[in-house]
């Protein structure tokens, strides 16, 4: 059962949600922005110069930024190189923005969007550590973390739910609900094909089994 503030996980434990500031998540995503760019990160395209020639006869220039298209330089192999370099460093450094944010994202939705106590004792994380013979963090933000995702969200459904509901709930009156469940939707297939890469058993079909006689 779901309702418009709850969700119930598969193991049936009720969760309440409430909505996540969106002015704190994109300032804290900007934030991060600002850090690549303070460490030189290539997150912004790179340019090249033409030179042009103005009224009068004279010779200027003009900046563009690059795509795909733009690469090669004909009969400038260094350049070609060099472009070709830069234009791969850039690729990287926003892929690697955009999983630092949306790893943000998540971890502020969790945090931030999930109305719940921890536990007064630590029986469930002894437990995982005989069990799973895992080391359980100790740092109080780090382990609430670690709670909502080995506790509270143990199944893909689970954070499907609770990232519909807290989406919800934090732009409501703004976005069509639809809208956030076509999102919902396609993060669902997202963290399927994560999933079943990271499960070969997920990947290859099940053998065929004998018929009982």
């Amino acid at each position: 059962m779901q309702t418009d503030t709850t969700i119930t996980t598969v193991s049936g434990r009720v969760v309440k949600c409430r909505p996540v500031s969106d002015t704190l998540v994109t300032l804290a995503l900007a934030q991060i922005e600002k850090e690549y760019r303070g460490r030189g990160e290539p997150i912004d395209a790179p340019t090249y110069t033409l030179t042009i020639m103005l009224p009068g006869g004279e010779a200027g220039t003009e900046t563009h930024t690059h795509d795909e298209t733009t690469l090669e330089a004909p009969g400038d192999e260094a350049l070609t190189k060099s472009n070709k370099i830069a234009w791969a460093e850039h690729l990287s450094a926003k892929e690697r923005l955009l999983a630092a944010q949306n790893a943000k994202r998540e971890y502020l939705w969790f945090m931030a969007g999930l109305d719940f106590e921890m536990p007064a004792d630590d029986s469930w994380a002894q437990e995982q550590a005989e069990l799973y013979g895992i080391e359980v963090p100790n740092e109080p933000a780090a382990r609430k973390l670690h709670y909502i995702k080995t506790v509270i969200l143990v199944s893909l459904e689970d954070i499907i739910r609770a990232l519909e509901t807290i989406t919800t709930l934090s732009y409501s009156g703004l976005v069509d609900p639809e809208a956030v469940r076509a999102s919902i939707k396609s993060f669902r297939n997202n963290l399927q094909g994560a999933a079943a890469a990271r499960n070969p058993a997920a990947q290859k079909p099940m053998e065929s089994q004998p018929a009982v006689q």
